[in-house]
Formats: structure tokens, C-alpha cells, sequence
């Protein structure tokens, strides 16, 4: 068992880099007082418990509690799950964490263009992020290049083919190549895993994003292995 206050917290992790750095990012937050942290032995590794304790001013207005049930369906040997009821609350700092882990640091700014832009054309991204409003895990799953992975529940498996299907093109369009400098053309694949579809864009050199509906979950990675 350990104990930190919130300038212990500054004073051991800010600034660090790798997964020190990036246990502080998810750490601190405004209004901080102190953090309790458990470490115990489990059957397939360890289990560690944190208990963050907020001043009045840093408590949620709308706290909303859940019993995590994702980390069953994840990928065996996945690192540095996080078990979120709603993406879009967390999703700032795990990017920021994962970044200073030095894990998928291309995502956030990839994101943050790829929303932007689709909001111009007149595509809803609240109804696209309203996918990941549900109980969401985000992991890191091994391999030869670690891949991240989103696992989300949704209840009607339908609609979210239909709003992920209809935002394959203008992402492709985004990041097609212009003028006389050329480029890479981003790619659409479908790719079978067992009996499921796997829809892959290719959108860089090196960067790719997956996605699948199947099971009551939408999961999409940087990898079709994760997936796997």
C-alpha cells in the first residue's frame, strides 16, 4: 500500500516520460489531495487498486457508477487497461497518457484533424462519439508493434455498422494526396477474422485504423491482430 500527496505526485512523475510519466498524467487532476494506491498478487500477474481523493471544487458535478466488465473480452498479456463509463469524459487524458508513454503519440493530432474536418463537411460527430458512451476499455495490446485498442458496448449493433460504414469515405478523402507532390492513396480493406468483418483504412505510412462490430461491441485498434 502507498500513499502520495498531490505534490508528491508533481514532484515524483511531472515531466517524466514513458509509463511513470504517463501514471501521473492519468493521476493529477484539478483539486487533487492525495492518491492511495494498492498493489496485490492475482492469478495472472497483479492487481493494482487507486483511490484519488478530490477537494470539493475537483468532484464530478454528475458521477455516474458502473461495474467494469470489459477486461474479460480484452486481449490476453494487455497493458495499462483503463475501464471508463464514457469515452469522451476520459479520452484527453488517456490520449496525453498514451503519448507520454511514448504509445500511439500520432492519434490525438490524427483525431483532432479527422473531427474537425468531418464536422465541416456536416458529419455528426457527436452521433459518432455517442458509440463510446457506454462502459469503454482502452488497452494496449501486445505484439511485435503494440497496438492500441477501444472496446466499446453497444446495444443496437446495426446503427453502429451504419455510422461507422458511412465515415469510411470522408476520412479516405481527407487524406488523400494533393497537389503535384503526390502521396500515399489511403486504402479501404475488409479483412475476415473468424466470422467477423474487419474493416480496415490505411490512412499513412505505418498508421492504419480497424474496426469491428460483433458480440454487442464496437472495437477499433491499429492493428487487425488486436482485433484477432
Amino acid at each position: 500500500d502507498a500513499y502520495l500527496p498531490a505534490s508528491g505526485i508533481h514532484q515524483l512523475l511531472a515531466g517524466r516520460s514513458g509509463i511513470a510519466g504517463a501514471i501521473g498524467v492519468l493521476l493529477d487532476r484539478p483539486a487533487l489531495q492525495g492518491v492511495a494506491i494498492s498493489l496485490s498478487p492475482s492469478a495472472d500477474g497483479a492487481r493494482v487498486l487507486v483511490h484519488s481523493v478530490l477537494g470539493s471544487s475537483g468532484a464530478p458535478a454528475a458521477a455516474r457508477s458502473f461495474t467494469p466488465t470489459l477486461e474479460s473480452v480484452l486481449p490476453t498479456g494487455s497493458i495499462m487497461m483503463v475501464d471508463v463509463d464514457g469515452l469522451a469524459r476520459a479520452a484527453p487524458e488517456l490520449l496525453s497518457a498514451l503519448a507520454t508513454a511514448g504509445i500511439a503519440g500520432n492519434i490525438a493530432p490524427l483525431l483532432h484533424r479527422v473531427g474537425s474536418a468531418l464536422a465541416t463537411e456536416g458529419v455528426n460527430v457527436r452521433r459518432i462519439v455517442s458509440l463510446f458512451d457506454g462502459e469503454t476499455a482502452v488497452a494496449i495490446a501486445p505484439g511485435s508493434t503494440p497496438a492500441l485498442v477501444i472496446v466499446s458496448r453497444v446495444h443496437d449493433q446495426a446503427a453502429a455498422r451504419s455510422e461507422l460504414a458511412a465515415l469510411e469515405g470522408p476520412v479516405t478523402s481527407l487524406f488523400e494526396p494533393t497537389g503535384s507532390a503526390g502521396g500515399p492513396v489511403p486504402e479501404l480493406t475488409d479483412r475476415t477474422v473468424g466470422d467477423v468483418t474487419v474493416h480496415e483504412v490505411g490512412v499513412g505510412p505505418g498508421l492504419q485504423l480497424d474496426y469491428a462490430v460483433f458480440n454487442g461491441l464496437v472495437v477499433v485498434a491499429t492493428s487487425v491482430h488486436a482485433i484477432d
